[in-house]
């Protein structure tokens, strides 16, 4: 059992996903922790036990009767829909009539956060925002820990409601309220922006194919043949020749200049 079934934030950036959700968990035949949790409303969404809850739920609670459950959401991206995490159970009652008979059981403190049924608390970055569909993707980071410059590891939660552009990559803090199977927005506060993310480098290793140039094609569909960037081999011929010792180098050649055409030819006596 918990303190409170929601309790205030402990920081500005603390990312969270939970809810509270009232109604009775039907377990499957085969697995126990696997099964339906049917809500007060008729909806029924898929859940399961998380182990922390198991003892007690085996234990304790009567699955016949409908029981305020604290549960972690989850949504699917694309078919839609919400299934549930089960961590909790909120009935400070039943708490308290197990204390007067079990010693050592102290009955629970007053909440700290007064909260109704089908409420959520939702946290994170919005990575994704469609006013037009009334769609907003909140991206929920996990306290894992990480190697330096790796992504923690997180899930996404579609919610239903209306937000900016310019919400993108802000940290939000969401009031939700569940109605069926989806998470509508009833309030939402921007609590800080957050940097941006550079896209990791790909590291050259083996097992890259090489670059090869591009070979020139012509009309014909036929390949050309590339001009060489090496140095072309002078033939011998091309070679100058050395002059002999004591041989004089030949003078050159004066440019004779000829008459023009209009001075014309001498006469003839």
């Amino acid at each position: 059992m918990r303190p409170a079934p929601i309790p205030p934030a402990s920081e500005p950036l603390q990312y969270r996903a939970i809810g509270l959700v009232r109604g009775r968990y039907q377990p499957d035949p085969e697995v126990f922790t696997k099964g339906s949790l049917i809500a007060s409303d008729g909806a029924c969404l898929d859940a399961v036990l998380l182990g922390r809850v198991l003892s007690l739920v085996k234990k304790h609670i009567d699955l016949s009767q409908e029981h305020l459950w604290v549960v972690y959401p989850r949504t699917r991206d694309r078919e839609g829909g919400l299934h549930v995490q089960i961590v909790g159970l909120w009935e400070p009652e039943m708490l308290t009539k197990r204390s007067q008979l079990t010693p050592g059981i102290r009955p629970p403190s007053p909440p700290k956060l007064q909260v109704s049924e089908n409420f959520f608390s939702i946290r994170g970055e919005v990575v994704f925002t469609r006013p037009d569909l009334q769609r907003v993707v909140v991206r929920i980071s996990q306290q894992t820990k990480t190697e330096p410059g790796e992504r923690p590891a997180g899930f996404k939660l579609v919610l239903q409601g209306t937000l900016d552009l310019r919400a993108l990559h802000h940290f939000w803090d969401f009031q939700v309220e569940r109605q069926g199977e989806a998470l509508v927005v009833r309030q939402a506060e921007a609590v800080a922006a957050l940097p941006g993310r550079r896209p990791k480098p790909k590291p050259r290793g083996q097992g890259q194919p090489e670059r090869r140039p591009a070979s020139h094609v012509g009309q014909t569909g036929e390949a050309r043949p590339q001009r060489s960037t090496l140095p072309r081999r002078l033939d011998p011929s091309d070679r100058p020749r050395p002059q002999a010792s004591g041989q004089k180098a030949p003078r050159p050649i004066k440019s004779v200049r000829l008459p023009s055409a209009d001075a014309g030819s001498p006469e003839e006596e």
